[in-house]
């Protein structure tokens, strides 16, 4: 029996896993002028975590 159209074997590889930070996407909407000081961008700055409670119990 004879299969026509996409292989089985190439199935598997259509699904790839990706993954993008919070850093990523304030990054690039600093770089749009008109959304630059959206309330948007401050609600990302309040979801991520901040740097003096990671490193408060640090010690060096």
């Amino acid at each position: 029996v004879r299969s026509y159209g996409r292989s089985p074997i190439g199935m598997g590889q259509a699904k790839i896993a990706r993954t993008i930070s919070i850093k990523d996407v304030i990054s690039v909407l600093q770089r749009e002028p008109h959304l630059a000081q959206s309330t948007l961008l401050y609600r990302l700055y309040e979801w991520m975590p901040n740097d003096s409670t990671e490193k408060a119990g640090e010690t060096t």
